[in-house]
């Protein structure tokens, strides 16, 4: 049996989940505030936090904003 995968699609499912977040609370959300609720939903604080670069986050001062 063959299926197709796709690798980014727990790429896409957090970038989605974390703009949303951002953009309901104003253009900036603490870090330790967004990294708290996606461990509430069940992602892995230690393993997201090096990687938001990645997502097209940025972190200033502490404060997470969206890339553009």
């Amino acid at each position: 049996m063959r299926g197709k995968w796709n690798t980014l699609r727990g790429k896409e499912s957090l970038r989605r989940l974390i703009k949303e977040t951002i953009q309901t609370n104003g253009d900036e959300v603490p870090l330790e505030e967004l990294l708290e609720y996606l461990r509430k939903k069940g992602y892995m604080k230690e393993t997201i936090r090096p990687r938001l670069h990645l997502l097209d986050i940025e972190v200033v001062d502490g404060m997470v904003r969206l890339k553009g």
